[in-house]
């Protein structure tokens, strides 16, 4: 485990904090000294997320937010800088992955595109605008973009909206770091499959409760397992304390390896394919 206090007095921010595996980097963030406000759309989780925190920090709050409206945005940075004094991190976690049906581009309503953005890219943005302020009034400041390996690669499972916001999110990244350094950094953490699965999706459930599915999808990663929820805390803890001071304008692939490897499809046929060459061979 790593040392305790490497967030000591620092104020964080962290979008989508209270639920899914926005929970395990509050949890993380807490265990490292930090001062955390969760912003999310949902005031019961937000609720059940305090109570549940409070047994490691009275440090910790939510606010109701909707990081695609600035309203919102400004009145979140606002009570979380009332609440302690002052912020250092961010960490635009929230993102959607539900927009539309999964249709190609050319059957893609302009509305649902647009949609893929706001919560992806324009949200990302809305924080830093409203956050960035008061992390140079604090003398240091860490913002770290929650991204996705479909902003790299093309993937089956995902439709263009969310493809084409996450790649935005690279270049919102790497303009806020060249903008606001050296007293703020800005890094992404481009993200593969982690676990528990994304509760909204229900082929991510089916792919968790089916043990074959899960086990084809586990040979995809080198380390040989799904991410966790503490793999993601603790690179987000990494990127937003001093120890990664040297580290801007960064892409982290936290992928278990899985861009790095390229995966044949299984070759139906292809050992009675090879015997008939052979025989065709050894009657030549």
């Amino acid at each position: 485990m790593p040392a305790s206090g490497r967030l000591e007095g620092m104020a964080a921010v962290i979008t989508g904090g209270a639920r899914g595996l926005g929970l395990g980097i509050t949890r993380l963030f807490l265990d490292q000294g930090a001062k955390v406000c969760m912003a999310g759309r949902t005031q019961s989780w937000g609720d059940e997320a305090v109570e549940q925190f409070q047994k490691i920090s009275d440090d910790v709050m939510f606010v109701q937010c909707d990081v695609a409206e600035e309203a919102d945005v400004a009145r979140c940075v606002a009570a979380a800088v009332e609440r302690f004094g002052s912020l250092h991190i961010v960490v635009n976690n929230a993102g959607g992955t539900t927009f539309g049906t999964g249709a190609k581009a050319c059957d893609t309503e302009l509305a649902e595109f647009q949609r893929a953005f706001h919560v992806n890219t324009d949200g990302p943005f809305l924080m830093a605008k409203h956050a960035i302020a008061h992390m140079l009034d604090a003398g240091y400041g860490s913002i770290v973009n929650v991204s996705s390996n479909a902003a790299i690669r093309a993937s089956a499972n995902a439709n263009v909206g969310y493809h084409a916001s996450k790649a935005a999110l690279h270049g919102l990244t790497l303009s806020l770091a060249r903008e606001y350094g050296p007293q703020v950094r800005c890094n992404e953490i481009v993200m593969g499959h982690l676990h528990p699965p994304n509760p909204d999706l229900p082929r991510h459930r089916y792919v968790e409760e089916d043990e074959a599915a899960r086990t084809a999808v586990e040979q995809n990663y080198m380390v040989g397992r799904w991410g966790s929820p503490d793999d993601l805390g603790y690179a987000c803890v990494f990127l937003a304390s001093r120890e990664s001071g040297f580290i801007t304008a960064t892409s982290l692939r936290l992928d278990g390896g899985s861009q790095s490897r390229m995966q044949f499809p299984h070759l139906t046929g292809y050992e009675d394919w090879l015997a008939t060459q052979h025989s065709a061979q050894a009657t030549a």
